[in-house]
């Protein structure tokens, strides 16, 4: 006898609920947004700040799920239509709330866009620093680095081939109990507000403020000027800060060593106004009386800590191949080894 009234109650609650037992349409809210609201909510200057002019069909409206629960709440509690139009009688009320609370319950269910523009965490600026500049030790030190194999994965075989199989031991390194130190001298790399639950890589949550753009110029300098900094650590050193050879011409000298250096660095093809800009600041560096090594540790300190270097920008279908093609090899280099493309 229980179980026939349990299946009684489930059939009476499907077949005589059908506002719960279907999803209910939209078209009814949004032939009632346009015959009752859209005529005081549109225009330069929308009633309450409410502008319905962008909402033309159903995914207009889900991709905004707050202006959904405005309009679910003006319409249930009654505060629309305001009292100087006729009221919605009853029935048109009660099936308009309904509606809205279904396009609210799918509008949840949306997955949010991804960051358009995204700022470097610290194990990402740290990987990006040391292999632009091919450095023989971090510029960081990184405790969250936890491991880092020590041999090859798949064991080698007498012709110094991958053999395809895995070794019975693999030896690594915990960098979490005895982190390898970074550069002496580099400030700390700036802090922001926590990411939500605590982790770093959430795009929205990396913010870059005036103040964390002024504390990224200092701790670009302070790399460059570290005394860890020199022609022994810096793999780079002979291409890109070595002095000016007997004969050569200074600006451009400066032009090709920055024209080879910045694309890698900004990760995407640079004009001719970018890199002139550049080339103009470290060529007024010497003629203000530096060497060329120190104005070309100036410069990439100023490009370290520019938004084309801190920032990735996701491709837009705008962009040309070139660009494209530079902002997949970005993405797949962020991906698998958190740095720049090589």
């Amino acid at each position: 006898m229980g179980i026939r009234w349990i299946w009684f109650t489930v059939l009476t609650c499907v077949f005589e609920c059908p506002a719960v037992a279907a999803a209910p349409s939209d078209d009814g809210v949004l032939h009632l947004l346009s015959e009752r609201c859209a005529g005081c909510h549109q225009g330069s200057e929308p009633a309450g700040g409410l502008n319905l002019d962008e909402v033309r069909d159903a995914q207009s409206l889900l991709s905004r799920p707050v202006l959904i629960h405005k309009l679910l709440r003006a319409i249930d509690t009654g505060a629309m239509p305001p009292e100087t139009e006729s009221p919605l009688p009853l029935d048109l009320r009660r099936q308009g709330a309904v509606q809205l609370r279904g396009l609210l319950q799918q509008a949840s269910h949306v997955a949010p866009e991804s960051a358009a523009i995204w700022r470097m965490n610290r194990f990402q600026y740290n990987n990006a620093v040391r292999d632009l500049f091919q450095l023989n030790r971090p510029v960081l030190s990184l405790p969250e680095k936890l491991m880092t194999r020590q041999s090859h994965w798949l064991v080698s075989g007498s012709d110094g081939r991958l053999a395809g199989q895995m070794p019975v031991e693999v030896e690594a390194r915990c960098h979490s109990l005895n982190p390898q130190p970074g550069l002496a001298g580099v400030n700390a790399f700036p802090a922001d507000l926590r990411a939500e639950h605590g982790f770093d890589n959430q795009a929205d949550q990396l913010s870059m403020s005036p103040l964390l753009l002024d504390a990224f110029l200092r701790l670009s300098f302070s790399i460059v000027d570290s005394p860890d900094f020199h022609q022994e650590s810096v793999g780079i050193w002979n291409q890109f800060f070595a002095a000016l050879a007997d004969g050569a011409d200074l600006r451009q000298e400066i032009t090709g060593r920055l024209d080879r250096f910045l694309p890698r660095a900004f990760r995407r093809p640079i004009s001719q106004e970018q890199l002139s800009r550049y080339v103009q600041y470290a060529y007024d560096r010497c003629m203000a009386g530096d060497s060329l090594t120190a104005a070309m540790k100036k410069t990439a300190a100023a490009i370290l800590s520019s938004p084309a270097f801190l920032l990735h920008v996701r491709e837009t279908a705008s962009q040309d191949a070139v660009q494209k093609s530079y902002g997949a090899a970005s993405r797949l280099s962020q991906f698998l080894w958190s740095s720049v493309p090589d």
